[in-house]
């Protein structure tokens, strides 16, 4: 009876260890997002990102994380818990090729502490997203900050901190 749970229990691990080797993430560093403005779109720097285990960097195999959320700045934006931010991650391509929209993520708010959970996520495009063999991709961001009635039009600074990560 023993031999078995301990055969039991070394074939468990043994798929244990053979899951997790599947998935490699590669993250970027911890980058500090892009100020935002009410009702205006913004754009982040370029990143880029290498996938470890694969030949070309997929959609469906590109992530945003957000690291730190933060608040809106009481002087610049009303509270709201209906509004949105709208963040798009794109992969950056050479001219005259048009860049990938890759995925959309919408998040919400509580007052004006951004949310943490994301609403949606919707993958714009799960192929690959640059040169097949080319395992480097150049991400960036834009985010949309929905106005709401008593907005100013100053910056509020940078509303998270995210990382981008590749498999």
């Amino acid at each position: 009876m023993i031999k078995k749970i301990m055969l039991s229990i070394f074939a468990l691990s043994i798929m244990i260890v053979g899951v997790a080797g599947v998935s490699a993430l590669t993250y970027s560093a911890n980058l500090k997002g892009p100020e935002v403005y009410s009702g205006a779109t913004v754009q982040s720097g370029t990143t880029s990102i290498t996938t470890p285990t694969y030949t070309s960097v997929r959609g469906d195999r590109t992530y945003f994380y957000i690291t730190t959320f933060g608040w809106l700045r009481s002087t610049v934006c009303v509270p709201n818990n209906s509004r949105k931010v709208y963040i798009r991650m794109y992969e950056d391509d050479v001219y005259p090729n048009a860049d990938d929209l890759v995925k959309t993520y919408r998040f919400g708010f509580d007052g004006l502490q951004m949310k943490n959970a994301v609403e949606s996520i919707t993958t714009n495009t799960s192929g690959n997203i640059d040169s097949a063999g080319d395992p480097t991709a150049e991400l960036y961001i834009k985010v949309s900050l929905d106005a709401v009635s008593g907005d100013t039009s100053a910056t509020n600074g940078e509303l998270f901190y995210y990382q981008f990560a590749v498999d």
